[in-house]
């Protein structure tokens, strides 16, 4: 049965916008989710799914009526009843405007064409066509919305009149143009990148140097505030600029005074340099780890930050004290406690340390705070580059981490290291002395698998078989069976010594094994179905809701499957 359905919010914002009155702040998600909250007391008003990527930019109309929202789609809501509109998709939507009474919207698309629209319903209205061929990120209606001025990667900026749709002007600097905002008094600010540089601002001076990320401005300019990758730059009322360190997307408003910007887990509000207060701001995340706690009573998730931990019971999330708990959650066999891998940063050598943390939920509970022990690795380099999460074998002791075999309760002493190509994963087997090779090898429509077995101290692989198209690969609980899934369905394989002793035909997506003689296989149709591996018949498929899932993990008779829109399902089986 479908036990529980969980959402992890650990995203960050990707753009903000503020109502006309200041009563409301709308906040795009990297899931493609728009959050618009009470700017006071940060009470959310509408969760407005899109569907899609990542939202790139939102508007209010100036009624704050209607919201719109540009993302892989473009899409309309009424912010009355919450309800969605209109939604196109509009060839690949690039960049967005709205024009100052509300009325119009320019929608620049993938094929160099911007197109105008009704704000009321997005029918279009006429297409302007953008010579060159090299992508439009930025737009911006004239304050009378008479002109439009389209900024293109090649730093080109035009200005077309939308009475004849021919351009009358334009600008041209080095770097794309990343973003523009017409002022009341007529100037047209134009953001470049590489190097930052904020043209418009004082005719006959040098541009401004600001954060290449993006900027936000009110009408009469009092106050620009702009921001990079490692902070936001506030210029008041023509003076000089002052920092604050952190990134994240901002947002000023209209009254040259209040701006908003974006940090993990809330929104920071301001007047001038001066922050007010925060307001939580809880965005849907990307799992890129989710477990079934050896206790039986927890999933935790992570996005690559800092896990959120949630109690099955009621669905909540443990809280912990900020700095305690970072890095990505793992399963672990046999360990009841929550372990987390937190992956050290290589230094010159590089040597990358990481550590393993483990925690007992039933202390934290109580208000003891404080792991049940650390494992740190030993200052060694690892090779192949990117994140790497150790895998553990079923003794629940030993582990694989970039080809070399550790073992958790003396991870100094013993390491072993396993000849692998860049596509492998290998998983130890008990004991810690030998280990399987799983080398995924990337064809153009599928994976051709090669497992090989590895022994320490003798070294070198010995190849077992090749799967030509295969989709997943796992060992038993026990470490003594090796489950393939190929476009052919289930292959059992005994280790050592190698030998193929079960095949079970159908057509499935993925598996988790929930206990020795079965396993839980996601259907083709997002289904989840337990699938014995004696040639008994499958259970009736339990059909999860949405689409797009992925298998996380199994511990007991539970196991955790998630969507890229951060929903996290829970499935309980019978116990056999």
């Amino acid at each position: 049965m479908l036990e529980r359905e969980l959402v992890l919010r650990e995203g960050r914002s990707t753009c903000l916008a503020w109502s006309a009155d200041g009563r409301w702040l709308a906040s795009g998600g990297e899931c493609g989710e728009v959050l618009v909250v009470d700017a006071t007391h940060g009470a959310v008003r509408h969760e407005l799914p899109t569907g899609s990527g990542g939202i790139a930019r939102v508007e209010f109309t100036p009624d704050g009526r209607s919201l719109v929202a540009l993302g892989e789609e473009l899409v309309l809501w009424d912010l009355t009843t919450g309800e969605e509109l209109e939604r196109l998709r509009d060839r690949g939507p690039t960049a967005l405007a709205m024009s100052r009474d509300g009325q119009w919207l320019a929608v620049a698309t993938a094929n160099d064409r911007v197109r105008i629209r009704r704000v009321a319903d997005l029918s279009a209205e006429a297409d302007l066509r953008i010579k060159g061929g090299t992508g439009i990120d930025a737009l911006a209606f004239s304050p009378d919305g008479a002109q439009l001025a389209v900024g293109t990667r090649s730093g080109t900026t035009r200005v077309f009149s939308l009475a004849t749709g021919t351009a009358s002007h334009g600008h041209d600097e080095a770097g794309a143009v990343q973003s523009l905002a017409w002022l009341d008094d007529g100037r047209l600010l134009r953001l470049h990148q590489e190097p930052a540089s904020l043209f418009g601002w004082a005719d006959g001076q040098e541009p401004l140097s600001t954060g290449n990320l993006g900027f936000s401005v009110d009408p009469s300019g009092r106050l620009l505030v702009s921001w990079d990758a490692e902070k936001v730059q506030i210029q008041r009322n023509g003076g000089a600029p002052s920092e604050l360190l952190g990134a994240g997307p901002c947002a000023v408003h209209s009254d040259g005074s209040t701006w908003a910007r974006a940090m993990h887990g809330g929104v920071a509000l301001y007047r001038g340099a001066e922050q007010s207060r925060t307001l939580p701001l809880r965005h849907r995340a990307k799992p890129m780890a989710v477990v079934v706690v050896g206790d039986g009573k927890h999933v935790a998730a992570s996005a690559g930050v800092r896990p959120t931990v949630f109690r099955l019971g009621d669905g909540q999330a443990v809280v912990w004290p900020e700095p305690l708990l970072h890095g990505l959650p793992i399963q672990v066999p046999g360990v009841t406690e929550l372990v987390v891998w937190t992956p050290g940063v290589p230094d010159r050598n590089g040597n990358a340390p990481g550590e393993l943390t483990f925690w007992s939920l039933a202390a934290v509970a109580k208000g003891m705070v404080k792991p049940v022990r650390n494992v740190a690795l030993p200052e060694m380099p690892l090779p192949g580059s990117g994140l790497a999460v150790p895998q553990f074998g079923a003794d629940g002791r030993h582990f694989a981490l970039r080809g070399s075999i550790f073992d958790s309760y003396e991870p100094k002493e013993g390491a072993w290291s396993v000849a692998f190509g860049a596509g492998a994963q290998v998983l130890p087997l008990p004991g810690g002395n030998s280990a399987l090779v799983l080398e995924w090898i990337n064809g153009l429509w599928w994976f051709h698998l090669q497992v090989a077995h590895s022994r320490a101290p003798e070294g070198g692989r010995e190849p077992l078989q090749t799967y030509s198209v295969a989709k997943a690969a796992a060992l038993d609980p026990t470490g003594a069976r090796l489950c393939v899934l190929d476009k052919s369905g289930f292959q059992i394989c005994q280790v050592e010594p190698w030998q193929v002793t079960a095949q079970v035909s159908g057509e499935w997506l993925g598996f988790a094994w929930l206990d020795a003689h079965r396993v839980l296989a996601l259907t083709s149709r997002g289904g989840v179905q337990i699938v014995p591996l004696d040639g008994s018949a499958p259970s009736a498929p339990l059909q999860l809701p949405g689409e797009g899932w992925t298998f996380g993990s199994a511990s007991g008779n539970r196991a955790v499957l998630w969507r890229q829109d951060g929903t996290i399902a829970v499935v309980q089986v019978d116990a056999r």
